[in-house]
């Protein structure tokens, strides 16, 4: 920690030099997962005959609409690099999407799987032949892919007895063949007289989805049968998964500051609306969203979390937070659930959808942060993005807005305590939104606990929902605290205190008040960066997550709660170095192609000791990949991977040679590895890597090296990639490395700046 503002020195942004751009080289040859025989391509010419024939109604009924195909791929084989494109291309079954990281969704036509046929009997080029190997299934697109989360009979009977259910349909990735769908589709509708009962909701630019209300059950069983079709739901709630509140103790007002004449951060809170005319919070109201009738509103939930963002340190007594305060724009959208309290009502997905359109441009100028303490109840699955986190993702990405989201309450008993149980099996998973790619979402531990509290303090709290979420990305990426309970259910004195409707001081638990706490620090992050950028500002949150004390993540177990740890440092922290604390920030466009590579990376000499290398390193990587959500786990569509290493010259066939060792992350066998298990434990794919590495032993006295790799899916057309990259060095005895560092940077003519912060920051910190 920092031993006082004078000692406070500033991050290093480093530029990467011409001669670190390195041209990658070209690959090997085709890889066969099995013999290429007669008897391969006839099964596989029977297997698309069988598919030719299954759809025979359907391209007779509507013969300018694709139908699906499901192809299975060896698990072997699943590497991006190992796709089968040669087999699966405009000519023939182009791949238009996936679920699963061992399946490809290929487009169907009569003249392409006549075309497909031909090639698998004749084609006997050695890229073609290594596709027919990967080969482990090819079957229709069936009900039970269409129904995933509930069965067609459930949900049926939903849309029967007055709720909504919505449809999604496939994108080809071709206009007319979109077009066509849609038409088609249109006229299916209208022939059933269901067209007034349909409404188009937009997630998404690359898929369409409709809101059917009322359906007859031939109409059901007609539209069920439609070829485009990619999933039917039921239209979800959001809520905020609220517990009852306990009063604690009244504050006095005059005892608060008051805003002064002065421009405040803004911060979006979307919630159940903060209580007009209160008194601690009525003056830092920017403005008001209202999409709420003041008969069913319930403001208790949206007025406790923004307590917890303007005075949460204060009220719990929370040390190591920013006093920083923010102004607030009041965006009313959760209506009352509670019948003692008001007239109750319900927010469905599609309203939700709506409102954010609407709200999110009309503000995104001034407002970039914004919390979402609701979800709903369904739980993330693996093998696909859901609607809602799509949408959340899109719009981050049009407005240049970050979300911070709740991970959810798992409230079913039996309770979960610590370490945790695994009679659960998936059901304390995430639920939608919370798997947004672009958001930052929060999960809860303990700052308390009692004899008989279920959880001790600092462990993850029994409600907070764990991780993965979809396509194995870590989630939660942060905690902070949202309270604990006992065995009884009980969270007397042991719950979080923020502000009720009045100037009373309730006690609550949950993860929606964890994560105005995070919304909070990351909100001082990013108004001390003189240039407000959200990419920094989440690769430094992650980052002083990764660096707190307050908690010790063990294992990957444990990494699906905790995430990558407690953002609990001061900003000014955050922000800056000490003698024996060097951070460096790489701020970089990497390009197709290429990779980076730093022969002499300026790590500390001081720490060699005894002809060995010591030290601790924390490094943390941040970047925003394309998205496509037709492709379900393979939604991040650009992969970039750094590594810290040390290399050494040696002999190989008579050659010298660099070998190079990579340290950070420690991990040295992932070559051997198969694609899933990558992505699984090796965090290929995830827009978000942090790594921790502490050398109390040494390691071999070789020249150190940092490397950055792109890769991208090989649908993906991106030919670039910002990132941010963290990298924390210290010497745990306390000895100067910053000036070593810095001198290192200059002799090896790095050009390098001073990480720009506001004024009063470079004062405080005499910077």
């Amino acid at each position: 920690m920092s031993n006082g503002s004078q000692d406070r020195l500033p991050i290093k942004v480093v530029f990467t030099r011409k001669q670190d751009k390195k041209k990658n080289i070209g690959g090997g040859r085709p890889k066969f997962f099995g013999a290429v025989t007669p008897q391969l391509r006839e099964k596989i010419v029977n297997q698309f005959e069988y598919l030719n024939n299954y759809y025979a109604d359907n391209f007779l009924q509507y013969p300018k609409v694709p139908c699906i195909g499901k192809i299975k791929i060896k698990d072997k084989a699943i590497a991006k690099s190992h796709k089968p494109n040669k087999l699966f291309n405009s000519e023939t079954c182009p791949i238009i999407g996936s679920n699963d990281l061992n399946e490809i969704f290929v487009k169907l036509t009569k003249s392409g799987l006549g075309n497909i046929v031909g090639e698998v009997i004749n084609n006997s080029t050695q890229k073609f032949k290594a596709n027919l190997t990967v080969l482990d299934d090819i079957t229709p697109y069936t009900e039970a892919d269409i129904f995933t989360e509930y069965s067609k009979n459930s949900v049926f009977e939903k849309i029967k007895s007055g709720k909504s259910i919505k449809i999604k349909l496939f994108n080809f990735n071709n206009d007319e063949d979109n077009k066509n769908s849609y038409q088609y589709f249109y006229k299916l509708i209208q022939k059933h007289n269901l067209f007034g009962q349909l409404e188009e909701i937009k997630y998404s630019d690359l898929f369409k989805t409709f809101k059917l209300n009322s359906c007859s059950k031939k109409a059901w069983n007609k539209i069920i049968n439609f070829n485009s079709l990619r999933n039917i739901a039921p239209v979800k709630i959001i809520n905020t998964a609220p517990i009852k509140t306990q009063s604690f103790r009244s504050v006095d007002p005059a005892d608060f500051q008051k805003p002064e004449e002065k421009e405040y951060p803004i911060i979006g809170i979307v919630d159940s609306g903060i209580k007009k005319g209160h008194p601690l919070l009525e003056p830092w109201i920017y403005k008001r969203e209202i999409y709420v009738p003041s008969e069913y509103q319930n403001n208790s939930h949206g007025t406790f979390v923004a307590g917890l963002i303007q005075y949460g340190d204060v009220f719990n007594d929370l040390k190591n937070r920013s006093d920083q305060k923010f102004k607030f724009l009041d965006v009313v959208v959760i209506p009352n659930d509670d019948p003692v309290h008001a007239q109750i009502d319900s927010l469905k997905e599609d309203e939700f959808i709506s409102i954010m359109r609407e709200v999110v441009p009309k503000y995104s100028a001034e407002i970039k942060i914004w919390n979402l303490s609701l979800g709903s109840n369904i739980v993330c699955r693996n093998d696909e993005v859901s609607d809602l986190a799509v949408f959340l993702d899109e719009l981050s990405d049009k407005y240049g807005v970050n979300f911070v989201l709740s991970s959810g309450n798992y409230n079913n008993r039996p309770f979960r305590k610590w370490p945790p149980s695994n009679d659960l099996g998936e059901s304390d998973r995430i639920t939608s939104p919370a798997e947004s790619v672009r958001a930052i979402t929060v999960g809860s531990i303990a700052h308390k606990d009692s004899p008989n509290s279920l959880v001790n303090k600092y462990q993850p709290s029994p409600f907070s929902r764990r991780g993965p979420g979809a396509n194995y990305i870590i989630k939660p990426e942060v905690v902070d605290y949202g309270g604990n309970f006992n065995n009884e259910g009980s969270y007397d004195n042991l719950g979080v205190y923020s502000l009720g409707e009045d100037c009373t001081i309730f006690e609550n638990i949950g993860t929606s008040f964890s994560t105005p706490l995070v919304t909070q620090t990351f909100a001082a992050i990013n108004n001390n960066l003189d240039n407000r950028d959200l990419l920094t500002s989440k690769a430094l949150l992650i980052h002083s997550a990764r660096m707190s004390n307050s908690i010790q993540i063990n294992d990957t177990e444990e990494n699906k709660y905790y995430g990558f740890g407690h953002p609990n440092l001061l900003p000014s922290d955050i922000l800056s170095c000490e003698k024996n604390k060097v951070t460096l920030i790489f701020d970089e466009v990497i390009k197709k192609g290429e990779h980076l590579e730093m022969y002499d990376f300026p790590y500390p000499k001081s720490l060699l000791k005894d002809n060995k290398w010591h030290g601790e390193i924390f490094m943390t990587l941040a970047y925003e990949p394309p998205l496509d959500p037709n492709f379900g786990q393979e939604y991040c569509r650009v992969n970039i991977n750094a590594s810290l290493g040390t290399y050494k010259e040696v002999e190989e066939d008579g050659e010298l040679n660099l070998k190079y060792s990579t340290e950070v992350p420690l991990e040295k066998n992932w070559d051997a590895r198969y694609e899933k298990q990558r992505i699984q434990n090796g965090f290929k794919w995830s827009p978000i890597k942090s790594y921790y590495r502490k050398i109390p032993r040494g390691i071999e006295n070789n020249d150190w090296k940092l490397r950055v790799d792109f890769l991208n899916r090989n649908e993906d057309e991106r030919t670039e990639q910002r990132f941010i990259l963290v990298i924390t060095i210290i010497d745990p005895e306390g000895e100067d490395i910053y000036t070593d560092v810095v001198n290192q940077l200059r002799q090896n003519a790095f050009v390098f700046n001073d990480l720009q912060l506001k004024q009063q920051i470079r004062q405080q910190s005499r910077i």
